[in-house]
């Protein structure tokens, strides 16, 4: 009986010690099955940004198309209005940032709009405090000496966006203040039309 214990015991050990190397080599395999899925699902991730980057500025081109579109049928209405009523006063209407079509030629130089100006300005500013975060700007009005410029950086991020707002004063710009559900009393002068 004794040599028969010992020959079950050791068949157990051996069993045992075999049911062990194959968990060790089962979790080695789904270790590296993870690593891949995550390696996978970063790039995903960072594909999927660019992707939610090119979107949000699509949707800030549309929202600026929007507020030109507006801006356009007031500019209208007023000019209806002014036309029945003989009124001599007219409403400035905001303007949005004219998009850079101009083809510039090797012996031409671009001059960058007011709103190009701004937007650059705003970019600069978040990259300062942030620099490792692809900032975005748009919505971009300006009206008259004030601009409105919206700033954002991808969902990922978690950042809320924000607008800022700049007056130019002897032809140069200089940033105001920033913010988000700012009114007229947040920014003195402002035209009521920029405050969102």
């Amino acid at each position: 009986m004794n040599a028969m214990t010992r020959t079950n015991w050791k068949i157990a050990v051996v069993a045992c010690a075999a049911l062990l190397l194959v968990a060790i080599g089962a979790i080695v395999v789904i270790e590296m099955q993870a690593s891949s899925a995550r390696g996978r699902q970063s790039a995903s991730v960072v594909k999927l940004d660019k992707q939610l980057v090119a979107l949000q500025k699509q949707l800030v081109d549309q929202q600026a198309a929007t507020v030109a579109a507006e801006s356009a049928a007031a500019a209208s209405r007023a000019s209806q209005t002014q036309k029945h009523t003989g009124s001599g006063n007219k409403a400035a209407t905001p303007q949005p940032a004219a998009p850079a079509t101009n083809v510039v030629t090797s012996d031409q130089k671009h001059v960058p709009t007011d709103g190009e100006i701004v937007d650059e300005m705003s970019l600069e500013r978040a990259h300062q405090d942030n620099p490792n975060i692809p900032w975005y700007t748009g919505g971009t009005i300006v009206s008259g000496d004030w601009a409105r410029v919206g700033v954002g950086a991808p969902q990922s991020y978690n950042i809320q966006p924000w607008s800022e707002y700049y007056h130019r004063v002897n032809g140069t710009w200089t940033y105001v203040t920033g913010g988000t559900g700012l009114t007229q009393a947040d920014v003195p002068g402002c035209p009521p039309e920029l405050l969102i």
